[in-house]
């Protein structure tokens, strides 16, 4: 509708010739109207200018019989440079009409060269003292344009164009204007196990449209992603229902923009130096590495201790209401009571009243099972173990029951340890160890297998079952059974002195994802709070506005018409009346109802000369 750049000044000012008057304001008889000129300036580098005119009234006149007939106006348009003294003209305008509606005159030129220039619009047809003529004119604005395209941007853009008709519905500017809008993405299909064009909420496709997309100053190459991984992410968040709907329209980090995404994903970006890929947050059943005091030092753990919350309140548009904005309060688990202690959450990207329940449970158990920060140091420039990996810890400061060691002999189901190990009686004991069956798996294969001994402290334990034994010279963790080793997740990692790397180590806690599947949301409406027992009360009575009867009164001699409102005082909602009429000689009520936004009504049964009685009631709801 705009294929160029149109600078509108809204003038909105009347344009005036009036007629001479003296002192006491009456028209001077045979007097010339006098010129008032408005000026206005256009708009810098302008190629072409528009002077919009506006009849508010409408432009006719009218003959002593009534007849709308034409009437006519002359507006003078002349223009100069923004440095220049002498005037040109333009044009003038006869406009002519028989019109008693508002309507719009416009009149566009080329401007001699490209700049800024002043515009002189003047009404030349005098000031007409006579109501049988309308022609009120206004300078309603000056546009200046420009033959350049309004929006100077090379990525592609989203727009939508309008053009509305005014009519007694809508006059003047649009006040609200929404839209439904969903961009193409690209989506994996694990069938055909391709990515193909399409319409997708999955957080992975928005990741890669962030990355390769137009938004990115520095787009990346399909060649630099882990599209292996990405695919995997797809499959994964679309099998537990994870979307990301979020309006990006202000400046904001790559990073940023990345962080959001992932985390509807239950996710972080990784960048291994190669490639762009993510790291899930979801159970592992693969080993990467055993971290433990032989192969790590500087074991630090700390512990949040926190008191939570009654529920976390989460702020969202909800897509099952229009997008509207709502909020949801979230009770913490195993909490049962009135909510009054709320802690505020958001949840970017998400606006499913049912997901935004289950994301904000899931940060929940993440607190509750995830409240121990550890660190560790290994040395060497070379590590197994890396951000998202799964790793066994053994700490004795955590439990004193697990024990590191080094095997120094294996012989049949007898294991030699280097270090004392102390069995109790009436405990199941295992020792876990990683086997390298395939010598392209440098992370091998993490076993545990159930052992016995000699009652106290000794170095020599048995398999109780024959099977794949360690090795001489590997690192094995003991301790009591499915306790020997803690599972770890490695959140980060830091470069340290001596090429040493710190790992940032948090619970690996299956169980997070496990009670976060079985916890289902319940039916949420969006309604906030609950309802009111108003309780018993006081029904005001209906007054009797007017009554009016007879032909003095209504224009038919039979007719009785009556004007209802609502009693004084303190009254339950009113819904409407109940009219009860009879004869006053007559003992027999006769009773209609109607609506209380009625507010009367006429009653036509009887004859003129009746006596008739009235009553009124309320009806409540």
């Amino acid at each position: 509708l705009y294929p160029q750049q149109v600078v509108e000044d809204g003038a909105n000012v009347e344009l005036l010739r009036p007629l001479p008057r003296d002192s006491a304001g009456a028209i001077v008889p045979g007097g010339v109207g006098i010129e008032t000129p408005i000026k206005r300036f256009t708009a810098t580098d302008a190629q072409s200018a528009s002077v919009l005119i506006s009849l508010g009234g409408g432009l006719f006149a009218v003959d002593k019989k009534g007849r709308v007939l034409n009437h006519s106006v002359e507006i003078r348009i002349r223009q100069r440079l923004e440095t220049a003294v002498e005037w040109t003209d333009v044009t003038t305008l006869k406009i002519t009409a028989a019109k008693r509606e508002a309507f719009f005159r416009q009149h566009t030129w080329e401007l001699p060269a490209r700049g800024r220039y002043e515009i002189e619009v003047t009404r030349m047809s005098d000031e007409i003292d006579n109501p049988q003529f309308t022609d009120r004119t206004v300078l309603a604005a000056v546009q200046s344009i420009r033959p350049e395209y309004p929006i100077n941007l090379s990525s592609p853009l989203a727009l939508v164009s309008m053009r509305i008709r005014a009519t007694h519905q809508l006059n003047g500017a649009l006040d609200n204007f929404n839209a439904m809008v969903q961009r193409y993405g690209k989506i994996y299909d694990p069938v055909s196990q391709t990515w193909s064009e399409g319409l997708s909420t999955n957080p992975a496709s928005a990741y890669l449209e962030a990355l390769t997309g137009p938004g990115n100053p520095f787009p990346v190459d399909f060649g630099e992603l882990d599209m292996a991984q990405l695919s995997d992410w797809f499959e994964w968040c679309d099998s537990k229902g994870l979307h990301y709907n979020q309006v990006h329209d202000r400046a904001e980090t790559l990073g940023g923009l990345l962080n959001a995404i992932c985390s509807a994903g239950r996710a972080s970006p990784r960048h291994d130096g190669v490639k762009w890929g993510v790291v899930i947050d979801r159970p592992q059943e693969l080993v990467i590495d055993h971290i433990n005091p032989r192969n790590s030092s500087d074991f630090n753990w700390s512990r949040s201790y926190f008191d939570p919350p009654h529920g976390f309140r989460v702020s969202f548009l909800d897509e099952t209401n229009d997008f509207n904005q709502a909020e949801r309060v979230v009770p913490w688990p195993g909490y049962a009571g009135e909510i009054s202690i709320t802690e505020s959450l958001t949840l970017p990207g998400k606006t499913h009243p049912d997901e935004i329940w289950t994301e904000a449970r899931r940060r929940m158990y993440e607190l509750l099972h995830r409240p121990d920060s550890f660190t560790a140091v290994q040395d060497g420039a070379v590590r197994v173990a890396t951000r998202g990996d799964l790793v066994m810890g053994s700490f004795d400061v955590l439990d004193h029951t697990q024990l590191a060691a080094r095997v120094k002999s294996v012989r049949m189901q007898l294991i030699e340890l280097d270090s004392e190990v102390r069995i109790d009686a009436g405990k199941e004991y295992g020792l876990r160890f990683r086997t390298y069956p395939d010598p392209e798996n440098s992370a091998g294969v993490s076993r545990v297998i159930p052992v016995q001994g000699v009652e106290g402290a000794t170095r020599a334990i048995v398999a109780k079952a024959p099977g794949e034994m360690p090795e001489p010279g590997t690192l094995v963790h003991f301790g009591e059974i499915a306790q020997e080793s803690l599972p770890l997740i490695v959140r980060g990692v830091e470069a340290g002195q001596g090429f040493s790397a710190h790992l940032n180590l948090v619970a690996a806690a299956p169980e997070i994802d496990q009670l976060t599947d079985v916890d289902a949301p319940p039916a949420w409406n969006g309604r906030v709070g609950a309802p009111v027992d108003l309780g018993p009360q006081a029904v005001a009575v209906p007054r009797f506005v007017s009554v009016r009867h007879g032909v003095n009164g209504t224009g038919n001699p039979n007719n009785i018409d009556l004007l209802l409102a609502p009693g004084i005082g303190v009254s339950a909602p009113l819904t409407g009346y109940i009219i009860a009429h009879k004869l006053t000689s007559d003992g027999v009520w006769a009773s209609r109802s109607i609506d209380a936004g009625s507010g009367g009504d006429t009653i036509s049964t009887y004859l003129s000369g009746d006596s008739v009685d009235l009553r009124a009631f309320a009806i409540i709801s």
